[in-house]
């Protein structure tokens, strides 16, 4: 499968009997000198399908996604080890579908745990994971063309420390040919990095296992991830789309001196670009929903700058 060069050529229209890519109306309503991978970096933050199809869906009532729904981290990643040890019984057809789903759970819950990293809560140390690729024989060693270049895989624990970061830890993991396909690509068993990871959040960010799964996102009565919509994408694309819309001519109400802030057309782009890049989340999104959110960030703006926006 050939995936699209961007997300721009999404949709597809019929033109003299062939179909050919079609830009979505809202990007070629933009104005001149939006970035759109700006915009991309941004909804980036917005947890994706995989992740939300988590908190719910409950999948006949299996204990590891009732877990995602409703318990912490810690019970979620107890109840996935349970699992794992009962599947080694089964047999060997059996076993590998079950491995594989539970290869695929256990992934989601590394993922959402080293995304909590970045929010640092009242008490909680401020430390963060970073991983990257390196090549840890280079320049020692030089790479001779024909010769497949194997690199390894470093997870890394951080502290913000007095101003400067501190290196807590760091774990690195060599590199080898996959199983199938091309021995020139570099490959991490995932079942390993999955268990380095544990460990590094085990040894640093066991506070995170005490969080409830899914509480960054989402509140009982609200769609799963709407919180990162109006709390974090929406006042993000205002910021940086605003300066390029032109405000219609009205003053504010409630202060005379200051002139109307939510340009019809801004609304609209931005409720247009959320549906377009994460639909699983935008679908109930109204422009009154975005119109609120932005309202409030203004407010919260205004009262950190002393009532200047």
């Amino acid at each position: 499968m050939v995936e699209p060069k961007s997300a721009e050529k999404t949709n597809l229209a019929r033109q003299d009997g062939l179909m050919i890519a079609a830009e979505p109306d809202v990007l070629r309503r933009l104005p001149l000198g939006v970035e759109y991978t700006a915009i991309k970096a941004i909804v980036s933050g917005v947890p994706g399908p995989l992740t939300t199809i988590l908190w719910t869906a409950n999948n006949g009532g299996d204990p590891v996604w009732t877990r995602f729904n409703s318990r912490t981290y810690g019970a979620v990643e107890r109840e996935l080890r349970r699992q794992e040890q009962a599947v080694r019984d089964l047999p060997e057809d059996q076993r590998k579908t079950e491995e594989q789903r539970l290869e695929g759970l256990r992934e989601a819950l590394i993922q959402q745990l080293i995304e909590e990293t970045e929010v640092v809560r009242r008490g909680e140390p401020a430390r963060w994971i970073s991983t990257k690729w390196v090549d840890p024989t280079w320049p020692s060693t030089p790479k001779s063309e024909g010769h497949p270049k194997y690199t390894a895989f470093v997870i890394e624990a951080w502290e913000a420390r007095r101003g400067h970061a501190k290196l807590l830890d760091s774990r690195t993991l060599m590199a080898t040919p996959p199983p199938c396909g091309d021995p020139r690509v570099s490959w991490i068993d995932p079942g390993r990095f999955h268990e380095v990871c544990l460990s590094v959040i085990r040894t640093y960010f066991r506070h995170l296992l005490r969080r409830r799964a899914r509480a960054r996102w989402r509140t009982e009565r609200e769609p799963a991830g709407w919180i990162v919509l109006t709390q974090c994408a929406i006042p993000a694309l205002y910021a940086y789309l605003h300066p390029f819309y032109a405000v219609r001519g009205y003053r504010d109400r409630q202060d005379p001196r200051r002139p109307g802030h939510y340009a019809a057309a801004l609304r609209r782009d931005i409720l247009d670009i959320l549906k377009l890049e994460r639909p699983h989340v935008a679908t109930e999104l109204t422009v009154e929903d975005v119109t609120s959110a932005i309202q409030r960030y203004l407010a919260r703006a205004s009262d950190r700058r002393g009532g200047d926006v």
